[in-house]
């Protein structure tokens, strides 16, 4: 599969379904779709951009198919009869020879796919792309028959049906990122009507004066769908629930189960999986609510657990993120991220430690977008605050099996007091054992909703 990138080749935010519609978002919306991500200048509402999704989204990349060939090796390429080989290849195979004795063999086994927008600058003369000189390389992908090209407007006009009969044309905003010269695509659809007040924010308009009455210029966190695909053969599409933080546009991922397709096959079942995540927006806006709030009422006494002692080095919270599972250069970004944000940045709570992770995800983590990679470290991210006895549990698990290397010469940087540890963990564990039946029934809520709601449609 071709290698992805991790920057952007273009950075596209869009207001509003189409350029009919009334966008009438909060300020802090309007800031946050006004954004310049991929130089960090930040745009404010007067300059919110003029694209609507449905103009983004045909301005997309397309793909086609057409023949394959490959070339014959030059060796031999001179003791080979092309005309006679012609005469006994059965059908779909066929071999020809260029005026130059190359020899290239077309064989119906492959098909080759192609964007026939860069086919077509190379029709007008245009080879390079004006801004960074990218080559306009037509080819996407060499896969088997079996591979079915499917037009992103295939996948996306569903959507903006869906979004028409649930009248969020004035109210949805986001963000589209093209990698790969077009060919691999992430984007992020958020609604201002789907919001949860910012304990983070809340509590800094007490102290700084910076949130507006309504919660709007704090920085609500907003719900919306995570959805991309490629051409490559990995993914042909995929779309989940997630949320944004407004304040500081860290991304709570993964809160509905991802729903993925691959290239095969027509997309029928496409318009039943917007339809079932927007009927999940509401709910899922209550639930997560009541997540946020849970635990932001949980302390970590991440002193008192001695994670470095296990790591080798004198930061108990960079530790507890090594820990949980987070390489250390994310763990660094998280828990710096916590001593400058967190009203106790000795005990902070779980909500707090939670935003230090998505901090770290959404703006350093250094690979690229849905990968296999990125989910676990975002599912280490949402057990701190879906399941935080959970979340400790794992981080106490791992930094006991790297004291244990460290006593047999396995690699272990440090020694662990398992006792002082252990009792450590377990108080916190019993810290929150009133609140644990809550935490996983609304946990399973969020992830169930789905099927719930697909059950209902078919009773």
């Amino acid at each position: 599969m071709t290698r992805r990138s991790t920057t952007p080749d273009d950075t596209v935010q869009f207001a509003g379904l189409t350029t009919h519609n009334n966008v009438a978002l909060s300020d802090k919306a309007a800031e946050a779709v006004s954004a310049d991500h991929s130089t960090d200048r930040q745009i404010y509402p007067d300059d919110m951009p003029e694209t609507s999704l449905a103009t983004a989204l045909r301005d997309l990349e397309r793909a086609e198919s057409t023949g394959n060939a490959w070339q014959v090796p030059e060796n031999v390429t001179s003791n080979i009869d092309v005309a006679a080989i012609n005469d006994d290849t059965p059908d779909g195979i066929s071999l020809h020879e260029t005026h130059d004795g190359r020899v290239f063999v077309s064989t119906d086994r492959r098909q080759s796919v192609v964007s026939p927008d860069k086919l077509t600058k190379w029709v007008q003369g245009d080879y390079r792309r004006d801004d960074n000189n990218q080559f306009f390389d037509p080819l996407w992908h060499v896969p088997s028959n079996d591979y079915t090209v499917v037009p992103p407007l295939d996948f996306y006009e569903p959507l903006e049906q869906s979004l028409r009969d649930e009248d969020l044309g004035d109210v949805v905003f986001g963000e589209i990122r093209k990698y790969k010269g077009g060919g691999e695509v992430h984007m992020e659809l958020l609604f201002d009507c789907f919001k949860i007040d910012n304990p983070d924010a809340m509590g800094r308009e007490q102290n700084d004066g910076d949130v507006a009455a309504d919660g709007g210029v704090g920085g609500h966190i907003l719900l919306g769908i995570r959805t991309g695909y490629d051409f490559f053969g990995g993914t042909a599409m995929y779309a989940e629930g997630f949320a944004q933080d407004t304040w500081c546009s860290n991304s709570i991922r993964g809160i509905t189960d991802e729903k993925t397709r691959r290239h095969v096959g027509d997309t029928s079942e496409v318009r039943d999986w917007w339809d079932d995540i927007l009927a999940e927006m509401e709910l899922m806006t209550d639930r997560l609510a009541g997540l946020i709030e849970q635990a932001n009422q949980i302390e970590l006494d991440y002193l008192s657990m001695e994670f470095s002692e296990v790591m080798g080095h004198n930061d108990d919270l960079m530790a507890f993120y090594e820990s949980a599972g987070f390489p250390t250069y994310l763990a660094r970004e998280a828990s710096s991220h916590v001593r400058s944000r967190a009203d106790n940045q000795f005990i902070p709570t779980m909500w707090e430690v939670h935003s230090g992770a998505t901090y770290a995800i959404t703006h350093h983590y250094r690979g690229g977008e849905n990968t296999s990679r990125l989910n676990e470290l975002v599912q280490v991210g949402n057990d701190m605050l879906m399941n935080p006895a959970q979340a400790v549990t794992v981080a106490e698990s791992n930094a006991e099996e790297r004291a244990a290397a460290g006593e047999d010469g396995e690699g272990g940087e440090g020694e662990l007091d398992e006792l002082a540890f252990s009792t450590s963990v377990e108080k916190f564990r019993q810290s929150i054992s009133d609140q644990k039946d809550e935490f996983e029934s609304k946990q399973g809520e969020l992830q169930s909703m789905l099927a719930a709601n697909a059950d209902g449609a078919g009773a």
